[in-house]
């Protein structure tokens, strides 16, 4: 299954801007969507969509500190590649050094292609898993 173009490596076109890319000189991350290459990721106060875009192993997606978060702004982490499986998952964690949590929970583990999860902040210290 593919969810959008598939892609194995970095495709031609695109370059590296620290765990962003950029694609015909547009930089993703200036329009909040943040295609991450087989690595895990933090993700900012500043990312709308961190996509995974190729999947060559388990990966972490860890959230920004939902204090910092913008309010009314969702926050979406997916599976943009397809190979989401029980054998290639995304753990999607609070930040680490602070009291979040996930809607109670201490992780989300995404397990089947092309799966995305949206949050959005909710009280003090809490993601709100929409």
């Amino acid at each position: 299954m593919v969810c959008t173009d598939a892609i194995d490596a970095i495709p031609a076109g695109w370059r590296l801007k620290g765990a962003a890319a950029v694609l015909n000189g547009n930089d993703f991350r200036a329009l909040g969507h943040t295609p991450v290459f087989g690595r895990d990721y933090i993700a900012t106060a500043s990312d709308l969509q961190v996509g995974f875009r190729t999947l060559t192993g388990p990966r972490i997606a860890t959230l920004p500190n939902v204090d910092a978060f913008p309010l009314g702004q969702d926050l979406v982490i997916a599976d943009e590649s397809g190979p989401c499986s029980e054998a290639l998952t995304f753990t999607v964690l609070p930040s680490p050094g602070t009291s979040d949590t996930i809607e109670g929970d201490g992780s989300i583990i995404l397990s089947d292609p092309c799966q995305a999860v949206r949050f959005r902040r909710g009280a003090a210290n809490l993601w709100i898993r929409l």
